[in-house]
Order: C-alpha cells, then structure tokens, then sequence
C-alpha cells in the first residue's frame, strides 16, 4: 500500500514556537484544573466540617427546647403576670 501523503520538514523557529504555545496551554490548563480540585477538596472538607458540628448545635437547640417546654409545663402552659 502506497501513501501519496508528503510532509515538509518544520523549520527550527516556528517548531520552537509551536513547542512554546503548547507549553504554556498544558502549564495554564494544568493550573485551571489544579485550581478546581483544590476548591473541591477545601469546599468537601468544610462541609464535613459543618456535618461534625450540627449534630451538636441541634442537640443542644434540642435540650433548649425541652427544657423550656418543662418549664411552661409546669404553669400550665400560662403564665401570670409578675411571674416569670
């Protein structure tokens, strides 16, 4: 099988330049997607961060909240004037 495709030979300045452009496409695509996974990771570590912390905030909003309907309970839901 015979090929009638021919190529030319590249001259040294304008390889240089297109070695060049390449470069610094794969050095700011590289910085791009290095940006994106680091905002991934900081962005899941911090909502990880607040799951390990609204358990405790909602427990104790929980006990607040008991305790309060304790205390009315015992006025029978009312209270008077000059009583707290």
């Amino acid at each position: 099988m015979t090929s009638n495709y021919t190529s030319k030979p590249l001259n040294n300045e304008l390889a240089l330049e297109k070695g060049i452009e390449i470069f610094y496409e794969i050095m700011i695509y590289a910085i791009l997607i290095g940006f994106s996974v680091f905002e991934m990771v900081v962005s899941t570590k911090e909502a990880n961060q607040k799951k390990k912390v609204h358990p405790h905030i909602i427990s104790a909003v929980g006990r607040a909240t008991g305790l309060l309907q304790s205390l009315t309970s015992g006025h029978g839901g009312k209270c008077s004037e000059g009583q707290p």
